[in-house]
């Protein structure tokens, strides 16, 4: 149907630029806690992860209850090179989980923590901060083509990042499960 073609075509997020084909990067860098002015950060492993941070050439391997400090330069990411499943907090203010790297950018007088996440899991955290779960899956699948529209039309919206996760760019919270409406409108 010409409805399943269209979320296809948008599913690859192509626009035309001089002629040439452009898509979305596989991971996008959202700058977040940015309305919170962050002088520290600090990283915990979520569930059985294991993390790997990097901070200059010391690298400390975190799993358990375990939390670090981040300051500028220290990326986060797992063993693998790939995703890691964590927390980032700002001690008593607040506190995100996240699925992808993270690394942390001087800023004036604060610092700039980036968090790289694959583009439907980014998708489906705008989703699920913008709509409850009482709302038709219709609305949710709406709302995912303009999220991801969105942040393919914008390019780079700051010095270190694509998008930041206030109102300024595209609202978002923690990341949904796997099988709340915002992933599955995001999948599709």
């Amino acid at each position: 149907s010409s409805g399943r073609a269209s979320r296809r075509l948008d599913r690859r997020l192509l626009q035309e630029e001089d002629g040439m084909a452009v898509s979305a990067p596989a991971k996008i860098a959202i700058y977040v806690f940015s309305l919170f002015h962050p002088k520290e950060v600090e990283v915990a492993p979520v569930d059985n992860s294991v993390l790997r941070v990097r901070c200059g050439q010391e690298i400390t391997r975190l799993e358990g209850a375990a939390r670090k400090a981040l300051g500028v330069g220290c990326r986060v990411d797992s063993y693998s090179d790939g995703p890691a499943e964590f927390e980032l907090s700002i001690p008593g203010k607040i506190a995100r989980q996240y699925k992808g790297t993270a690394e942390i950018h001087p800023g004036d007088n604060q610092v700039l923590p980036v968090v790289r996440m694959d583009t439907e899991t980014i998708v489906a955290a705008m989703v699920a901060a913008e709509l409850s779960t009482d709302v038709p899956m219709a609305a949710f699948e709406a709302q995912a083509i303009a999220a991801r529209s969105y942040l393919v039309a914008g390019g780079k919206r700051h010095r270190v990042a694509h998008s930041c996760d206030t109102t300024h760019c595209q609202f978002m919270r923690d990341p949904p499960g796997p099988n709340h409406k915002a992933t599955i409108a995001a999948a599709k």
